[in-house]
C-alpha cells in the first residue's frame, strides 16, 4: 500500500480556507481607543481574512468529501520525524534518548510491537522509515477490519473536528493579540509590524497543533 509521499511534495499539510459557520471576531473598539481605526483596521482584517481563506478552503474540501488519506499519511510522516528529531542528538553534545523516541511512538502507534532495542539499532534516516513503515502496517491492519469507505470517512471526521477545535482556539488568540497591539506604540514598536509577525507565528503553531492533533486522534 502506498501511503508514502516525496520529500518534494511535501508542503505544508494543510493549505487552509471557506465555510461561514465558523465564527468571526470584528470588535474594533480597541483600535479607537489606540488610535488605530480606518486604514489600519483593514490592513488588521487583511491579514486575518488570509488565514480564513486557508481555513475555510480546506475545510470545504473536506466538506465535499475529499480523500485525504494521502494528507493523512504526508502527516503521520512529519510527525514521526519530529519524534525522532526531538531526541535524536547528534552524536556530540546532545544526547540520544531511544527511550523517549519508544514512549512517543508507542502513543502515537498504541499496537505497534516495536520495541525500545529496535529503535536503538537504527540511525536517524533508517529509523525514520522504520517507523513509518511500521506505522503503515498497523494503519493497514485497521482499515482490513473495519473497511476503506470507513476508514477515508474517520478521516474526514478526525481532521474536521480537529480544524473547527483549533480554528475557534486561534481566532480568540488572534482577536487578543489585536487588542494588545495597540499598547506596541508606546514601544516606539509598529502595531501593524508586530500583528503580521506574531500573527504568522501564531498560525504556524495552529498548522502544527492540527497536524499533531489529527495524527493523535
Amino acid at each position: 500500500m502506498q501511503h508514502r509521499v516525496g520529500s518534494d511534495a511535501r508542503k505544508n499539510v494543510l493549505q487552509l480556507g471557506s465555510v461561514t459557520q465558523i465564527p468571526r471576531y470584528e470588535d474594533r473598539t480597541i483600535f479607537d481607543r489606540c488610535g488605530l481605526a480606518g486604514s489600519h483596521v483593514v490592513q488588521y482584517d487583511d491579514i486575518m481574512n488570509m488565514h480564513r481563506e486557508v481555513i475555510y478552503s480546506d475545510r470545504k474540501r473536506l466538506v465535499q468529501g475529499e480523500d485525504i488519506q494521502e494528507r493523512v499519511w504526508e502527516m503521520v510522516e512529519r510527525e514521526i520525524e519530529k519524534i525522532v528529531d526531538a531526541n535524536m542528538g547528534d552524536g556530540k553534545d546532545l544526547e540520544r534518548f531511544d527511550d523517549r523516541i519508544f514512549e512517543a511512538y508507542n502513543g502515537l502507534v498504541p499496537m505497534s510491537e516495536v520495541t525500545q532495542d529496535d529503535i536503538a539499532s537504527f540511525e536517524r534516516d533508517d529509523l525514520v522509515d522504520f517507523l513509518i513503515e511500521d506505522a503503515e502496517s498497523g494503519y493497514d491492519q485497521v482499515e482490513a477490519r473495519f473497511g476503506t469507505e470507513v476508514m477515508r470517512r474517520v478521516e474526514r471526521h478526525v481532521m474536521l473536528t480537529v480544524i473547527d477545535k483549533l480554528w475557534v482556539a486561534h481566532l480568540t488568540e488572534m482577536d487578543e493579540l489585536r487588542e494588545g497591539v495597540g499598547l506596541q506604540a508606546y514601544a516606539q514598536k509598529d502595531p501593524l509590524v508586530v500583528y503580521k509577525t506574531q500573527g504568522y507565528d501564531f498560525f504556524q503553531q495552529l498548522l502544527a497543533s492540527i497536524q499533531h492533533d489529527v495524527v493523535h486522534t
